[in-house]
């Protein structure tokens, strides 16, 4: 398996005696350029209208001329988002306000070779964006935006450090975690007291190499980590699992013994309670193997109850689950190549699978999709579906006692395909699209960064 892959979903923290400092070269707020927003985005009411619609799909990157690539998104409960991509051999973030205006953009990095970035939000608009660098120096970089004070000075972690997974409470305390060459690190940030050192994670490392990890932050923020471990030189793999409380990381906690690790995802729900899922290889008699979401939960006083098969359609094929949790509970969508499907859990487990056909019967989702959920339990869902070599963004709502419902394509019709969707949703159900899209032009084809808001 592909260790640069799998080392995404990993715990954060930094290499022993990487130093903390401060990286010179990253631009900061003052060196942005203009903003390169369209100007159909730059405003928006005071307040959303009565009935909220989908806009329509608009280019952040302003038709640059190397293209842009890797958008990641964070929507806050507010209405805020951060956009960060790549473009031009720069690393860019622009701000959407919850009056609906767009800050100028800003340069975080520049002149570099980069890894995907990523991005975490929580209720009052703070967010945290992190990347993995190799020039000019290699490691990490995270910086911590707030509405109130903009953007932090970059923090470098040094070193062979594999791609951040990051975590955020709505009491500001963010969490990055990594996979190095000794293991699983993490970092913290603590309100008022900054980023600690890094610290390992507690892990059988003589069992063999990991495979594949999460973690995730709860609201008095404790941290869960999980992880794959080949074992009996990869013939198979473990899943474990660690929890940090103020005594430090736990003894791990064996999942399930025998599967096959990826995409792996962590939460903690609002009763404190930790689900893991994951994208698991299923060898049925006398077919293909086939990929299937796997699920497991952990319940204080019970320990981790039996892992269990969420997918139902033996001859399709499941993967990429997304976690949702929130005050209307804790849900799991994916796609396949049929449809996109969601679950609830509910405290007898989790409840009947509810899908709808991610197209007309000669489509097939070719491209993971994603998921977001409102505090009321609504998920705004995107996805991609393709059909004779042309890929179209697509999106569906579901809501409890209603279903799936809204079905509606938001790509653009002069780009074709539509890669890395990202959804993301607030308190009152509006929403953001960014997806990258490619377009023709006096360059040859390019990708760019698109977005489409639900006000």
């Amino acid at each position: 398996m592909n260790r640069e892959l799998i080392v995404v979903l990993c715990l954060v923290a930094c290499a022993p005696g990487c130093g903390d400092s401060l990286e010179p070269e990253l631009p900061s707020v003052a060196d942005a350029p203009p903003a390169m927003a369209p100007d159909a985005l730059q405003a928006a009411p005071d307040a959303p209208p009565a009935a909220l619609a989908w806009s329509p799909a608009m280019r952040l990157d302003g038709a640059t001329r190397i293209g842009a690539f890797s958008p990641a998104l964070a929507v806050s409960a507010a209405g805020d988002a951060m956009v960060v991509w790549w473009q031009d051999e720069a690393l860019v973030a622009q701000h959407l306000r919850p009056d609906g205006g767009w800050d100028p953009t800003v340069v975080l990095a520049t002149k570099i070779s980069n890894g995907i970035p990523q991005v975490v939000g929580n209720a009052h608009g703070d967010f945290v964006v992190a990347w993995r660098q190799w020039t000019p120096a290699r490691g990490l970089v995270i910086r911590r935006f707030t509405r109130a004070g903009g953007w932090d000075d970059a923090l470098m972690l040094a070193g062979e450090l594999g791609e951040p997974q990051l975590a955020i409470n709505d009491a500001g305390m963010a969490a990055v975690a990594w996979v190095q060459e000794d293991g699983l690190y993490v970092t913290r940030f603590i309100p008022a007291r900054g980023w600690a050192r890094s610290e390992p994670v507690s892990f059988s490392a003589d069992l063999g190499s990991i495979t594949d990890g999460g973690i995730a932050l709860d609201a008095a923020g404790g941290l869960v980590a999980v992880w794959g471990q080949s074992l009996e030189g990869g013939a198979r793999i473990a899943l474990w699992s660690s929890r940090r409380t103020s005594s430090g990381w736990s003894n791990p906690a064996e999942i399930i013994g025998s599967t096959f690790v990826w995409q792996s995802t962590v939460a903690i729900d609002v009763s404190g309670d930790v689900i893991v899922a994951w994208t698991a290889i299923r060898r049925p008699p006398g077919k293909a193997v086939k990929l299937s979401v796997m699920a497991a939960r952990y319940v204080e006083g019970q320990g981790w109850l039996a892992a269990e098969r969420l997918d139902r359609d033996d001859d399709d094929e499941a993967g990429a689950p997304v976690l949702m949790t929130s005050a209307g509970g804790t849900a799991l969508f994916w796609t396949s190549r049929r449809a996109v499907a969601i679950t609830h859990l509910t405290p007898a487990g989790w409840d009947e699978l509810q899908t709808t056909p991610a197209g007309p019967q000669d489509w097939h989702v070719t491209r993971p999709g994603h998921a977001a959920t409102s505090p009321d339990g609504r998920t705004v869902a995107v996805w991609m579906r393709k059909i004779e070599g042309r890929g179209e963004v697509w999106t569906g709502m579901f809501t409890p006692g209603t279903g799936w419902h809204s079905l509606q394509r938001i790509s653009v019709e002069d780009g074709t395909d539509g890669y890395d969707n990202r959804v993301g949703v607030d308190a009152s159900g509006r929403a953001v699209a960014v997806w990258r899209q490619y377009f023709a032009g006096g360059h040859g084809v390019s990708p760019g960064t698109v977005v489409s808001t639900y006000r």
